[in-house]
C-alpha cells in the first residue's frame, strides 16, 4: 500500500475557497446523522492522543474498529471526535475534489486543517478541523474498503489529529521487553515485519509491524494496531501467529495473511525506546549490529514515514530529530536464527539500561 502511494503521489491542494468552512458544514451534517442513528462514540488512546470514533455508515465500516480494539480507553473530554461515514451523504459533496483531480492524491495540511483525498477504495476523504478537535473519514464506496484499511484503520486521521501533541505516527515496527522497546525503521520490504514477528515468537511484547506512534522526551513508542500482515512466503515461519489469522487477502497480486496479534496475547500499550535499528540487506548468515550515524538514521526515518504518513513534514522532522538525538542508533544485519536475533536485540536494551 505505502509503496504504491509513494510511486504515484501527486500532492495538489483542493480547489475550494475555504475548506475549513466546508468541513464545518459537513460536520454539522454528520452530527445530525449521529443523532438520527443514536450513534455512540467508542474511545481509544494512542500515546497521549485520545480519539472518539462514531461509526455512521454501513456494516463494512464497523470492521475498522477491530485492530484498534486493544487501544480502547475510558471516555475523555479532550478526545478528537471522528465520524466515519460511507456512501452518499447529503451535505458532504463540497469535500470532494473537482472531478479532474480525483485520480490523484490531494493534500492540504495547515495549523487549521488536515485534508487528504486518496484515489483508493473508490476514493475516500480524511478531514480534520484541528482547532475544533473534530473530523471525519468518508469512504465514498464503503463496499470497496481494502484489506489495509482494516489492518491500519484511520491511519491518516490519527496523523491529522496528532499535530498538537508531542507524539507523531511513523512507518516503523516495534517490539519490547521489560518496558524497553526496539524501534525498527525501514521502507516497505526492508524486513520490519519479519524482525518484529521473529521477536514476538521469542516472547517479546508486540507493538506493531508497520505503523506505531512515537515521542521524543522521554523517548517512547506506543502501539496503534494489533495487526500484522505476513507475506505468503513467510507463513511457514510463524505457525503460532498464523493461528491468529483472520483471513488471507490479495494485495495487488501478493497474498498476505491478516493476523490479529491480540488473539495471541494483549499487545503492549507503550514502552521506552532504548534503540533504533535499521535493517540492512542480508543473506541471513550472521547477526551484526553496527553504530549508525544519527543523520543517516533520521533520513531513513523520514524516507520511510513519507511513504504513508502524508503531510506536516516539517513538524514530523522536528519531532523525529529530537527522538533520534535521545537514543542510540544501529545498522542491523539480521542474520542467524530467531534466538540469535532476539538475544542480540535484548542486549541493546540491557546495555541502555
Amino acid at each position: 500500500m505505502a509503496a504504491r502511494q509513494s510511486e504515484r503521489r501527486e500532492l495538489t491542494p483542493p480547489p475550494h475557497l475555504d475548506l475549513r468552512d466546508i468541513l464545518r458544514a459537513a460536520l454539522v451534517e454528520t452530527d445530525v446523522l449521529a443523532t438520527e442513528r443514536r450513534a455512540a462514540a467508542s474511545f481509544f488512546r494512542f500515546g497521549e492522543l485520545a480519539v472518539a470514533v462514531r461509526i455512521l455508515g454501513p456494516e463494512p465500516l464497523r470492521r475498522l474498529l477491530a485492530m484498534i480494539a486493544p487501544r480502547a480507553a475510558d471516555p475523555s473530554q479532550g478526545a478528537v471526535l471522528l465520524d466515519v461515514i460511507g456512501g452518499a451523504v447529503k451535505g458532504l459533496e463540497g469535500l470532494l475534489p473537482m472531478p479532474d483531480m480525483r485520480g490523484r492524491t490531494v493534500l492540504r495540511a495547515s495549523e487549521d486543517i488536515y485534508y487528504l483525498w486518496l484515489d483508493e477504495a473508490g476514493g475516500y476523504v480524511t478531514a480534520i478541523d484541528r482547532r475544533a478537535g473534530r473530523g471525519l473519514v468518508w469512504f465514498t464506496k464503503p463496499d470497496r474498503i481494502a484489506s489495509w484499511h482494516i489492518a491500519r484503520p484511520l491511519m491518516h486521521a490519527i496523523k491529522g489529529a496528532s499535530l498538537r501533541t508531542s507524539w507523531t505516527p511513523i512507518h516503523a515496527a516495534s517490539v519490547a521487553r521489560n518496558d524497553g522497546a526496539i524501534l525498527i525503521v525501514g521502507q516497505s520490504g526492508a524486513g520490519k515485519t519479519s524482525i518484529a514477528m521473529t521477536c514476538a515468537s521469542q516472547g517479546w511484547d508486540y507493538l506493531g509491524d508497520d505503523a506505531v506512534i512515537v515521542r521524543a522526551d522521554p523517548a517512547r513508542v506506543a502501539s496503534l494496531y494489533s495487526s500484522a500482515r505476513l507475506r505468503e512466503d513467510t507463513f511457514q515461519h510463524y505457525p503460532e501467529a498464523m493461528r491468529a489469522c483472520r483471513g488471507v487477502s490479495d494485495d495487488a497480486g501478493e497474498l498476505k495473511a491478516e493476523v490479529d496479534m491480540a488473539l495471541l496475547r494483549p499487545p503492549a500499550a507503550e514502552a521506552g525506546i532504548k534503540a533504533i535499528v535499521v535493517p540492512q540487506p542480508t543473506d541471513w548468515a550472521k547477526l551484526r549490529l553496527a553504530p549508525m550515524g544519527r543523520a543517516d538514521t533520521l533520513r531513513k526515518l523520514m524516507e520511510a514515514t513519507r511513504q504513508s504518513m502524508l503531510g506536516d513534514e516539517a513538524v514530523a522532522f522536528s519531532k523525529l530529530a529530537a527522538l533520534v538525538s535521545q537514543v542510540p542508533c544501529y545498522a542491523l544485519t539480521a542474520g542467524g536464527d530467531a534466538a540469535t536475533l532476539s538475544d542480540g536485540l535484548a542486549r541493546l536494551i540491557e546495555e541502555k539500561a
